[in-house]
């Protein structure tokens, strides 16, 4: 069932079905400003220069820091000090090219999608390689994510016929689930059904990149949660900016979709709720809005707004 948010949320129990009108002007706004901020002149060897992703280690309290132009993983402490790095562009054990997502096993070690070489690393602590497996190459995107004692990994792979793509840590498929999309532009089958997506011992949870989406799967595959937020502030000024450039460079063309949406960049959870990072939507504006939201029925609790050194700091 898809509950459009900006008309209610629906909390859903046995027998019983519960409302809750959503006034986006009131909902409560925290505005944060970095606390820590690395800055070029403070990296030498270990520039970055393309984050792809960023993950959190609990087994060692770091950061780990995906570049896309390096073909590197950065390992930072809690206060941006540069600690180690992995790997390099390249085919062999340990070399990467273009990462489809980081993250790691119940016993530490370093799972790496890598995307261009259609496989798999599963790598110890000091870069060694412990197992890999590849995976067959569907023009999808890749992300992976561990969950459980079993640590399967989920692949966000939308032309493989759903929108994740479960596997053993041996590269044996587990299951395939959640329902794609429907585009009549075919162009739009792929980037329209990229989610970023986390996992935990509850379930599934996603969001999509074009759309505004947000589901929650249980672990067999069941559609738990859907909720629709196209009257989200943010959503609708990126929708509006976008578009206008669109047409600006393309006209009235509906198969140039070159300038995507891209509502979102990032989804995560703790124990109780998920922070959805949503670009803030204003032209010139480069703040990003993460809205907290409850894993039990998705209905809002705040927004942060993250502001940035140099971006407009014009309060709504």
């Amino acid at each position: 069932m898809k509950i459009p948010l900006n008309t209610l949320v629906c909390f859903i129990f046995p027998a019983c079905l519960f409302a809750q009108k959503i006034d986006w002007k009131n909902i409560p706004t925290e505005y944060k400003k970095p606390v820590i901020i690395l800055e070029p002149e403070d990296q030498t060897d270990n520039f970055l220069s393309d984050i792809g992703h960023v993950r959190w280690n609990a087994h060692d309290n770091h950061y780990y820091v995906s570049d896309v132009g390096t073909q590197q993983i950065y390992v930072y402490d809690t206060r941006l000090n540069y600690i180690r790095s992995y790997g390099r562009l390249g085919q062999g054990p340990g070399e990467f090219n273009f990462f489809g997502g980081v993250d790691f096993t119940q016993e530490n070690e370093l799972v790496v999608t890598d995307h261009n070489n259609l496989r798999v690393q599963i790598l110890a602590q000091d870069g060694g390689l412990i197992q890999l497996f590849t995976i067959p190459y569907f023009g999808g995107f890749s992300r992976c994510m561990l969950t459980g004692p079993q640590d399967h990994i989920y692949l966000n792979y939308p032309n493989y016929g759903a929108l994740f793509t479960v596997y053993k840590r041996t590269g044996e498929e587990v299951l395939r689930l959640g329902e794609l999309i429907h585009y009549e532009n075919p162009t739009l089958h792929r980037t329209g059904n990229i989610v970023e997506f986390d996992v935990d011992e509850s379930g599934i949870y996603c969001v999509f990149r074009e759309t505004p989406l947000i589901r929650k799967y249980s672990h067999s595959g069941e559609l738990l949660l859907e909720i629709e937020f196209s009257d989200m502030p943010e959503v609708k000024n990126r929708k509006k900016n976008i578009e206008k450039s669109r047409n600006e460079k393309y006209g009235n063309n509906p198969l140039q979709y070159q300038l995507l949406l891209n509502y979102t960049t990032g989804i995560s959870l703790d124990s109780q709720s998920l922070y959805v990072n949503f670009i803030y939507g204003k032209k010139n504006d480069c703040r990003s809005c993460v809205y907290v939201i409850s894993k039990v029925d998705f209905s809002i609790k705040k927004r942060l707004v993250l502001e940035i050194p140099g971006s407009s700091l014009n309060v709504d």
